[in-house]
């Protein structure tokens, strides 16, 4: 009995002192998602239990499809450490944060990337990971550590949905092709902003439906 209570108490002291880090949005997302252009704000944070935590690196990944650009500077949490952050460029970096000295780095955001869209959105959100953290303390020495929540999702506005369901259908072709009958153009249906509703656009809502990539403008 006494074994089971000392495993029992060595487990719970090993996931006390386990690290953990995660990926957040501090905004409040658009309601109806994000545009195409838009940039987004996204923290990275660690919340230890490591007071001994020195530098640190993880990975970042955000799709092709719909992101343009991804970009990070050192967080509150690591500039008050002394440290900095330098990343392998693309959409898929691998991040060190780490300074030449030993001063520990306090709980709070560690990291932050902004996320330029692409032109062309997804008709689903766009999914953001963060994976493969490693923590060193102050003497190099590898510390535990656990990814929290480690993708995160962007809602983004699909403008082919112009009928304001989730995705694009045949409701939202016949919408368009009513326009083109009837000889009338709105923002709504002008999907390549053109300056008029045609085939064009009918056929824009049509691909979206079927390959999830609305190229509306």
């Amino acid at each position: 009995m006494k074994k089971q209570i000392l495993a029992l108490l060595l487990m719970s002291l090993g996931l006390f002192a386990q690290s953990t880090v995660s990926i957040s949005n501090p905004n409040t997302p658009p309601p109806s998602g994000y545009a195409p252009g838009a940039t987004v704000t996204l923290n990275v944070s660690t919340d230890k239990n490591a007071p001994t935590l020195s530098g640190i690196q993880f990975n970042f990944s955000a799709p092709a499809l719909g992101v343009s650009s991804v970009t990070a500077v050192a967080g509150p949490a690591a500039v008050a450490a002394g440290k900095s952050i330098q990343c392998s460029t693309g959409l898929t970096p691998t991040c060190i944060v780490f300074g030449f000295n030993e001063t520990p780095i306090t709980n709070g955001v560690i990291a932050a990337f902004t996320v330029t869209l692409g032109s062309s959105l997804p008709t689903s959100p766009i999914q953001v990971t963060l994976s493969a953290p490693i923590e060193a303390d102050v003497n190099g020495s590898a510390l535990a550590v656990a990814v929290v929540n480690p993708t995160l999702s962007l809602p983004v506005l699909d403008k082919c949905a112009i009928t304001g369901d989730a995705s694009p259908s045949p409701a939202d072709q016949q919408v368009v092709v009513a326009a083109i009958i009837g000889k009338t153009t709105t923002p709504a249906t002008d999907l390549n902003q053109d300056g008029a509703t045609n085939v064009l656009d009918a056929q824009m809502v049509a691909a979206a439906s079927i390959n999830g990539v609305c190229t509306a403008k």
